[in-house]
């Protein structure tokens, strides 16, 4: 009886998962109807610039004014001196 009543839950679950599965994909638009959409919104203007969804904080707008050998230095005179902040911290 115990195994008959196992079955029956077990039955029963995959028929839920098999219904919630199907019900996920008909209710999603197909890649072509996203893609599609995508070119309509870029074509007109609609699209957010680069590095909305990427990395957070500004870009940066301006050269540096030290040279790569500056900032080297800097870097490893600082770590001479134990200013440097360990691996993997912030401030």
């Amino acid at each position: 009886m115990t195994s008959r009543f196992l079955l029956l839950a077990a039955v029963v679950v995959v028929g839920s998962l098999a219904c919630q599965a199907a019900a996920a994909q008909a209710s999603s638009p197909s890649r072509a109807d996203v893609k599609a959409e995508t070119a309509r919104a870029n074509k007109a203007g609609e699209l957010a610039g680069p590095g909305v969804h990427g990395p957070s904080g500004p870009a940066a707008t301006s050269k540096s004014n030290t040279t790569r050998a500056e900032r080297k230095k800097a870097t490893a005179d600082a770590n001479k001196k134990g200013e440097l902040a360990p691996a993997g911290e912030t401030k």
